[in-house]
Parts: C-alpha cells; sequence; structure tokens
C-alpha cells in the first residue's frame, strides 16, 4: 500500500511539472506572438511591378535594437522578421529582438558577414520552432506544389540603404558542418562551393551561379536538432532604396 501511494505521489508530481511546463510554454509563445505582431506595425506596403516592396521605419528598429541591420521576408510564409547581428552567432540563439533572454532566440545574421557591402555568400539563421515562429516556417518550400508559384523563389531583403531580392536555387538538408557557412572564398574555391549546392539540392531550379553572383543562405535546424535545413539564393535584384 505504501509503495502505492508513492508512485501516485511521483506520478501526480510528474503530472504538476508538465502542466506548468506547458503553462510556462504557453505564455512564452503568446509573448513572442505579441513581440512579432509589434514588430509588424512598422512596416508599410507599397505595390511594384515584380513584388510588393516593403517599407521598414529603421530608425525605429534601430532604437528598440541597436544590432538590426536589415529585415526578411518569404511570401505566405510566417518569415517577417528584423535581421540582427551580433559580435558572435551564439547570442541571438537565446536572446529575443527586445535582448531579453528567450529559447526562442532570433533571426540573425552570422557575424562574420557585411550586410552593407555584401559577401559572396551572407548566413542568416533562426531557430526551427514548432509553432512556426522564426524559421520554422520554413519548412513550406519542402512542400509538393510550393514552387509552381514564382514568387515563392523569392526572398526579400531589405536594410537601411537597399531593397533586395534573391532567387532560391538550392535546398537540402544536411548534417551540422561548417562549410555551407563559408563566407570568404578565393575565386576557384567560390565555384567548387557553388557546384556543392547545387548538386546538393533536393530539387532542381535549372539555375546557374556565376563567379560573380552572391549568395544569401538560410540555416535552421529541421526535422530534429541534430539536421540543418538550408536554402541557397542568388541575389537578382538590388537598388537603393531607402535614404541614408
Amino acid at each position: 500500500m505504501r509503495k502505492k501511494k508513492q508512485i501516485d505521489r511521483i506520478l501526480l508530481l510528474f503530472s504538476l511539472a508538465c502542466m506548468v511546463f506547458f503553462i510556462i510554454k504557453t505564455v512564452q509563445y503568446q509573448l513572442d506572438r505579441k513581440e512579432i505582431s509589434q514588430l509588424h506595425q512598422l512596416l508599410i506596403k507599397e505595390k511594384q511591378e515584380d513584388t510588393t516592396q516593403t517599407q521598414i521605419n529603421f530608425s525605429a528598429l534601430l532604437d528598440q535594437n541597436k544590432d538590426t541591420i536589415g529585415w526578411i521576408q518569404i511570401l505566405d510564409t510566417n518569415i517577417n522578421y528584423p535581421v540582427v547581428q551580433s559580435t558572435n552567432n551564439t547570442y541571438y540563439l537565446t536572446h529575443s529582438f527586445n535582448r531579453s533572454n528567450n529559447q526562442a532566440g532570433w533571426i540573425f545574421a552570422d557575424y562574420r558577414n557585411h550586410f552593407d557591402i555584401l559577401n559572396q555568400n551572407n548566413i542568416i539563421y533562426g531557430h526551427g520552432r514548432l509553432d512556426e515562429t522564426m524559421f520554422g516556417d520554413l519548412k513550406k518550400l519542402l512542400q509538393d506544389n510550393w514552387f509552381q508559384t514564382e514568387e515563392h523563389q523569392m526572398i526579400q531583403l531589405d536594410t537601411p540603404t537597399y531593397h533586395s531580392v534573391w532567387k532560391i536555387v538550392s535546398l537540402y538538408t544536411i548534417s551540422p558542418e561548417s562549410y555551407y557557412i563559408t563566407t570568404h572564398f578565393s575565386k576557384n574555391e567560390f565555384e567548387e562551393f557553388s557546384k556543392v549546392i547545387l548538386k546538393r539540392s533536393i530539387i532542381d531550379f535549372d539555375e546557374k551561379i556565376e563567379k560573380n553572383d552572391k549568395l544569401l543562405t538560410l540555416s535552421t535546424c529541421y526535422p530534429d536538432d541534430d539536421t540543418r535545413f538550408v536554402v541557397h539564393a542568388k541575389l537578382i535584384k538590388k537598388e537603393n532604396y531607402y535614404k541614408k
């Protein structure tokens, strides 16, 4: 009888712990979405010939977080966030845009990149969240009919000084490695890198990467923490849009 009571007590404590954990996670999700919604109020959409271009109030964003370097969008996904950049690739794994501790992290650029001038491979990271925030919605790109819509192959990236459009040329899953997040190359190295990432793609986009092209690489964890889902896109449009 005593042993049964001990088991019942353990089960009760376990149930209570699970309930508390669920409540904490639910509250955190609600707070995350509230922060995202507030940031979206800084957007003004303008219809252009080839795309819906968005003006962003970067002055207000920089007032909130001086690490802001851009804003990324993918049509028909939840990916519509300001991009930050720290002096390392770990801080924003556990901090939100408002710099509070948060396991959801934020969308952040590789600290080695210079988005004002653009490197040959420009990398942006984000957690693959189960609630489809951050880069959790990136998995939509794996849907069978996703790329039947031409705009779905485009990624928009705005900075305080320019508006840019990038066309997806490769996507794949891979074990964690450092090769695809290489940022600087010699001429021959970049050509080889381009061949490798195009060959890795699970979809044949019938695209080429030239020696002078600029790449945007998105990296997240999917379908599990031990696998990386990688998206590469090449720059097809860049224009000064915002006044300094």
